[in-house]
């Protein structure tokens, strides 16, 4: 390659006039010295150094932010079901503590015992005294072994008299 002439002006800039550029259209002296060229991908089978670390970093670069990305994803599909579950269990709390009283299902059942027929068995529907004025509305019971209380909700209900 042809030295350049580097020379220095009085105020330290370099002079470049001397540098052997290439007019449009020829290819440069020296392939190092080649410029990027936006869009265009070095060519993979060249020796350039400088071009082959490029395309490395090129790539790591792509798959790190494609990694960061989808981790972003994924992190986003957690917070929202994070949410919807915090939710849910805001509303389920909120509808079975709204009158300050929550029943265990342990407590409904002792409750149905009291409601047996004389029988033994117990209807598969109705409403039932709690006491206090609270009440099960609309319970169903699929069998009795202990009781299973399939549906019903406990509603607080003063005026209610069993």
């Amino acid at each position: 390659m042809p030295e350049r002439a580097r020379t220095t002006t009085e105020g330290g800039a370099v002079d470049l006039e001397g540098y052997p550029w290439p007019s449009l259209g020829e290819a440069p002296a020296d392939p190092e010295e080649a410029a990027y060229e936006p869009g265009k991908e070095p060519d993979a089978g060249t020796d350039n150094d400088h071009n082959s670390s490029t395309t490395t970093n090129h790539e790591l670069l792509n798959a790190a932010l494609g990694a960061a990305l989808e981790r972003i994803d994924q992190l986003e599909s957690d917070l929202e079901t994070l949410q919807q579950s915090h939710n849910d269990l805001q509303n389920a709390f909120e509808s079975h503590n709204h009158d300050s009283r929550y029943y265990r299902q342990n407590d409904i059942d002792e409750m149905l015992e009291d409601y047996l027929l004389r029988d033994g068995s117990l209807p598969m529907t109705g409403n039932l005294d709690v006491g206090d004025g609270n009440r099960v509305e609309n319970f169903a019971v699929a069998s009795w072994d202990g009781g299973e209380l399939i549906t019903g909700s406990i509603r607080h209900d003063p005026d209610f008299e069993g």
